[in-house]
């Protein structure tokens, strides 16, 4: 059985006559159609206001995430009325040790007052003071005292 195919003729038929299909909405062709248009923009919109929404929700659950630790921090380190007075009894304890030990390191460190700057005799006969040496007169000239300045 053979069959004859059969091509679309116009003829004198009126254009107002034909019938074209509709486009389909996956269609590049769709593009131009103000349906889709409408369609993807309310895709869009919805996709924007969920994402809005959700960063919104992931902000709202972290920040009460640092209160509720913050408040449980603030529980933990409030010191108790005894807690209290037996950390500032340490503490004064702690400084009067460390007053202890300070002034012994002075006493082995810094000398004296004393003995810090040693006493100046008075010059003798024969005794001369030039730029804060002692130098004593010998026969021939003068011999310097190293370990007594004037």
């Amino acid at each position: 059985m053979e069959r004859k195919r059969q091509e679309p003729t116009l003829g004198r038929s009126d254009p107002g006559d034909l019938e074209f299909r509709p486009r389909r909405r996956h269609d590049w062709h769709s593009q131009g159609s103000p349906h889709a248009t409408n369609d993807s923009l309310q895709f869009w919109s919805r996709a924007i206001i969920l994402a809005v929404v959700a960063i919104v929700v992931a902000m709202g659950l972290i920040e009460w995430n640092a209160r509720r630790q913050i408040a449980a921090l603030e529980r933990a380190m409030t010191m108790t009325p005894e807690q209290k007075a037996s950390f500032d009894a340490e503490i004064r304890r702690s400084a009067l040790e460390e007053a202890k030990v300070l002034e012994e390191v002075r006493r082995h460190v810094l000398p004296e007052p004393q003995n810090r700057w040693p006493t100046v005799e008075p010059l003798r006969s024969g005794q001369r003071c030039i730029q804060g040496r002692r130098f004593e007169r010998i026969e021939g000239g003068w011999r310097d005292l190293p370990k007594s300045p004037c």
